[in-house]
């Protein structure tokens, strides 16, 4: 996606009531999902962008050092080096596509058809294991390091997430993925879809709700850091 498509989409607060507002339309594209066998593969994703990418800039996920989580940062392209990043791409077996043309048509017909076009996309990955574990369920921090500085994201296990005074904190979900039960995949209800991947919402020192957390620091950000500093204010376990 380019800097100006990314930079048009909808801010992360404008899609909060997402699932709310349109879950039989994301069952529906579950089940579309499910029924190409593409659970593995697909997912829902609400598009949805964070801060404004500068120019001259790609947003790129790496991993977070030796902390086990991944961050997205705004990245110069200068700065890029193109033989350790990789385009999304096709392959073809015996010939053909091994994803289906049909699931495509049926889902690109189905957002066409319900207007869900700047809504929802349709996310590439591997979420084979995703499905399968409940505690590899992911969560995505919006930190603001200092002033001045591009705000970014920390994709984080919401397991180690700290409670918000001893209650579950509130997690918003931006996408859904095909879950498996016991007797092999199914679909999510049409009133609880099943999520994959959560927006953190943060409070405030003085109460009030924001959706970034604000770390007040002159230091670079590096993980290790980046991450004492979030356990520091109680927003990742130690």
């Amino acid at each position: 996606m380019s800097r100006r498509m990314y930079n048009a989409l909808a801010y992360i607060t404008n899609r909060t009531e997402l699932q709310t507002n349109i879950p039989g339309n994301i069952s529906d594209l579950l089940r579309i999902i499910d029924r190409h066998s593409m659970g593995d593969k697909f997912r829902n994703h609400s598009l949805h962008r964070h801060t404004m990418l500068p120019d001259t800039t790609i947003r790129l996920e790496t991993d977070a050092g030796e902390t086990g989580y991944k961050w997205a940062n705004a990245t110069p392209i200068e700065d890029v080096d193109l033989n350790r990043v990789h385009p999304t791409f096709f392959k073809l077996h015996d010939g053909r596509l091994a994803i289906p043309e049909a699931f495509f048509v049926e889902f690109s017909a189905h957002v066409a058809q319900n207007k869900l076009a700047d809504m929802v996309a349709l996310e590439l990955g591997d979420f084979a294991d995703l499905r399968r574990r409940k505690d590899s369920v992911t969560a995505e921090i919006e930190v603001q390091w200092g002033e001045g500085g591009v705000p970014f994201t920390l994709s984080v296990s919401v397991k180690d997430l700290v409670d918000a005074d001893g209650k579950e904190r509130r997690l918003v979900p931006t996408a859904w993925t095909v879950p498996i039960s016991r007797g092999g995949p199914r679909d999510s209800s049409p009133d609880k879809p099943a999520p994959g991947t959560h927006w953190n919402e943060a409070t405030k020192p003085h109460g009030s709700k924001t959706h970034k957390v604000h770390v007040d620091s002159s230091e670079d950000v590096t993980p290790n850091l980046l991450v004492q500093k979030l356990v520091g204010m109680a927003i990742l376990r130690g």
